[in-house]
């Protein structure tokens, strides 16, 4: 049986149709885009290892404290446990610190980054900027690297006999 015109036009009205709609829901800006930042995913992987650190470090305080209630007197346990505390009382609290402060720099990164990328959108570039994400983790490399001089390289390059120059003659 023959079939009707109109049945052979529903692939391309399907087509048409489809076609119409990807163009018209690709121009509106992704209300979450900050999420896909990579300098703010680094901050999120960071507090989470601070996390992560905080909760060892006070799992650990929590066994030196029952070892401290397990200590023999006047062995000198006591003191070595107090001071092991103590000690991870304050890195608690620089750890709490830190935790406070990524919350807040996600925060901000957050909305520096939607920002970014309404900016980067209006004017047909490239999100996130490939240069400003390289700067970024060159700093962190650096930020991170070690800042303490090795004393046996140096040590062994004073103790090098030095070559002294020869006086230049005049002509």
């Amino acid at each position: 049986m023959p079939m009707f015109h109109v049945e052979h036009m529903k692939m391309p009205l399907y087509l048409l149709f489809f076609v119409i709609l990807s163009i018209l829901g690709c121009n509106r800006p992704d209300s979450n885009a900050y999420k896909l930042d990579p300098i703010l995913q680094d901050y999120q992987s960071q507090l989470a290892s601070t996390i992560a650190e905080s909760e060892s470090v006070t799992k650990q305080r929590l066994d030196v404290e029952k070892e401290l209630k397990e200590s023999l007197p006047q062995t000198g346990q006591a003191s070595i446990h107090r001071k092991r505390i103590a000690d991870m009382s304050n890195r608690i609290s620089q750890l709490d610190q830190q935790i406070r402060f990524w919350k807040i720099r996600i925060e901000s990164r957050a909305k520096e980054a939607q920002a970014e990328y309404l900016t980067a959108r209006e004017k047909n570039q490239p999100w996130p900027d490939p240069k400003a994400v390289d700067s970024y983790y060159a700093q962190k490399r650096l930020r991170l690297s070690k800042l303490a001089w090795d004393n046996k390289d140096r040590l062994a390059k004073s103790k090098e006999p030095q070559k002294e120059k020869e006086p230049e003659q005049a002509p």
